[in-house]
């Protein structure tokens, strides 16, 4: 597998070919841990927290609750 590595002002990007992220199911729109252990690199994928409508809104209390405001 061919992997490129583009240097930019503030970071380094490492470019897979699709067919790799495919096959390893890699996807843009997830953020991953990266780590090197014993000279392997391992993708970890960052799980999003899911919220429960139901229970942010029980989380609501006079201390936390502001006033409506205009924009």
């Amino acid at each position: 597998m061919k992997v490129i590595i583009v240097k930019g002002d503030i970071k380094i990007d490492i470019e897979l070919p699709n067919e790799t992220c495919n096959r390893l199911n890699l996807r843009e729109d997830i953020q991953y841990n990266l780590n090197l252990r014993n000279g392997v690199i391992t993708f970890t994928p960052i799980r999003r927290r899911k919220y429960i409508l139901k229970n942010l809104l029980n989380q609501i209390n006079d201390s936390n609750l502001h006033n409506d405001m205009l924009f």
